[in-house]
């Protein structure tokens, strides 16, 4: 393996290395801590109108399908 994770890790083979599901939700997690300046904990109380809005905005910025 060289390199890490979704930053140009690969495989001897390869293919690429991809993050571990609990390293992508915690990057998220907190690059949203950053964004809306609060703990985690004040984040994962916001019920799911939040994730809706966040949603939309990725597809109307071009993040989502």
């Amino acid at each position: 393996i060289t390199g890490y994770g979704d930053r140009g890790a690969i495989y001897s083979d390869g293919s690429p290395v991809a993050l571990p599901e609990e390293a992508v939700r915690t990057r998220w997690i907190l690059s949203m801590c950053d964004r809306f300046s609060c703990l985690p904990s004040a984040l994962l109380h916001e019920d799911s109108e939040l994730m809706r809005m966040l949603e939309i905005e990725s597809m109307i910025t071009g993040g989502g399908e």
